[in-house]
């Protein structure tokens, strides 16, 4: 699964978004959590003010946020974006 269509899938689930600072603390970190947990997610996350950081991740977040998420389910093929089933 390419990483958009990961994070698409994700951010729709669990209903996140970059909207404010807390909102993208909270985006980051999640992705890093599920990362270590060995949830599907090949992002490179580095140290930054309030925590693990993926530049590529944020790029993604904020493409979702400005309404890409409507167009994701294109990345799946389907009408709709199908959750991850994550535990």
């Amino acid at each position: 699964m390419e990483d958009k269509e990961f994070v698409a899938s994700t951010f729709k689930t669990f209903r996140l978004n970059v909207g404010t600072l807390a909102n993208r603390i909270a985006f980051q970190k999640t992705f890093y959590i599920l990362q270590q947990l060995g949830v599907d997610g090949k992002f490179e996350f580095t140290w930054h003010h309030f925590g693990p950081y993926s530049s590529q991740l944020a790029q993604i977040g904020f493409s979702l946020n400005d309404g890409d998420i409507v167009n994701a389910s294109i990345l799946s093929g389907s009408n709709e974006l199908k959750p991850h089933v994550l535990f």
